[in-house]
């Protein structure tokens, strides 16, 4: 019996989004603007490892990473050259094929995007700005450093050497300058700088709509980034719904930012009608009003019947008042709109292990041709359905991979069992 251990599998990655251009540098404009004071265009990408090409710019300038998680994980030591070869010269359809967990022969994960970028020597230091749910003054120094240390983001003498002060973690990362910001002790910076948003940033600052609504915490943040003072040169931004590190339902904030970045104004006007719906939606889900929710969802989709965001909420409505078939319809629509709603099949074809489980896996794979994960866990479903021919087909093509000893070394010898 094929078994596909994986702990996420409803997470399997999707091809990334929109107009990534394919230049090997990309030089930064000699113009830049005040961050969410003056109009700034985003390059939006699925993961951070597709934001690298973006990095490039032929000099150093400071990187804002407003991320939960700071993609530093270390990247194995045999992969290095190559992955600093890649992050160097690569074009798009490289950072696509070989960027992703989820691919035969990774070089990179998404996880290791600013390892990668430090190691290739793209920027001159480094800001991050992490969620907190304490306040500044209740941070700990020595529980900061051991995190830091148990997930190899740091080296322990770097950690060592961090100072806290006034809810800042400041000291030397690769041997470029580091600091971590509390989300109340943002810096003014004055050099031009690349600012990259993730959206994991709201996955830990959300708990539900009662207690932290999300538009609440969205302004938030980008009103203390407005008010830090920061000049931006380039900004990219990555959903990272792709492999898990953000839920599909929060992915409508990364075209939100996208909004409200190339027009400061709306921080401060009147709430947009569709996203004044969407918000009391939310609040209405929490107390079950499953009727009134589709109705709201519903007033959004006349706004913008062409938003994939709206699509998949109209599609989450249906589903709570158990109305299968316009789910599925919405949820088509969705993902025809914005591939990356995609990921929601896998987590249907998880939840069904028959034949309407495989159904959705034949959806995703047209849409994923480079995720051999997809084929395997095909397989499984064949099997067990009573199609060994098929599984061994699919098993044949998967044998002849090129399947990465770092990353994936177990995955030929279950294909043989």
């Amino acid at each position: 019996m094929i078994r596909v251990i994986l702990a996420a599998f409803a997470l399997l990655s999707l091809t990334g989004c929109q107009d990534r251009k394919e230049e090997q540098i990309m030089p930064l404009q000699t113009a830049s603007a005040l961050l969410l004071q003056e109009p700034v265009a985003v390059n939006r990408v699925e993961v951070a490892t597709e934001a690298l090409p973006l990095w490039r710019t032929g000099g150093k300038p400071p990187l804002v990473l407003v991320s939960a998680d700071p993609f530093l994980q270390p990247i194995p030591d045999e992969l290095r050259t190559a992955a600093r070869d890649l992050v160097r010269s690569g074009k798009a359809d490289d950072f696509s094929a070989q960027g992703y967990y989820y691919r035969t022969a990774p070089l990179l994960l998404p996880t290791q995007a600013l390892s990668a970028a430090l190691d290739a020597g793209l920027f001159s230091r480094i800001y991050w700005f992490f969620p907190s749910q304490v306040e500044s003054d209740k941070l700990q120094i020595e529980q900061f450093r051991t995190q830091m240390i148990m997930a190899g983001f740091l080296d322990r003498e770097e950690a060592e050497d961090l100072k806290l002060r006034d809810g800042v973690f400041s000291g030397t990362l690769r041997g470029l300058p580091f600091s971590a910001h509390h989300p109340k002790a943002l810096p003014a910076i004055e050099e031009p700088s690349l600012v990259h948003f993730d959206l994991s940033y709201f996955t830990n600052i959300y708990q539900n709509e009662i207690s932290t609504p999300i538009y609440d915490q969205l302004h938030a943040t980008l009103a203390a980034l407005r008010d830090a003072g920061i000049n931006t040169a380039r900004v990219s931004l990555s959903t990272s719904t792709a492999e898990g590190l953000v839920t599909p339902e929060i992915r409508f904030l990364g075209a939100n930012i996208t909004e409200i970045l190339a027009a400061p104004e709306l921080l401060e006007a009147p709430m947009p009608e569709n996203w004044k719906l969407r918000a009391d939606a939310l609040y209405q889900a929490s107390f079950f009003q499953s009727d009134k929710v589709l109705e709201h969802y519903l007033k959004t989709r006349d706004l913008e019947p062409e938003n994939p965001d709206i699509a998949f909420d109209l599609y989450r409505a249906y589903r709570a008042l158990k109305r299968y078939d316009e789910a599925m319809d919405a949820l088509d629509r969705a993902v025809a709109l914005d591939p990356g709603y995609a990921v929601v099949y896998l987590e249907l074809a998880q939840n069904d292990k028959k034949a309407e489980g495989l159904r959705q896996l034949e959806k995703v794979a047209p849409l994923q041709p480079l995720n051999p994960f997809i084929t395997l866990e095909m397989a499984d479903f064949n099997l067990r359905l009573g199609f060994p021919e098929k599984t061994l087909e699919l098993l044949s093509v998967l044998s002849r991979k090129p399947w990465s000893e770092s990353y994936h070394e177990g995955i030929p010898g279950q294909l043989a069992r």
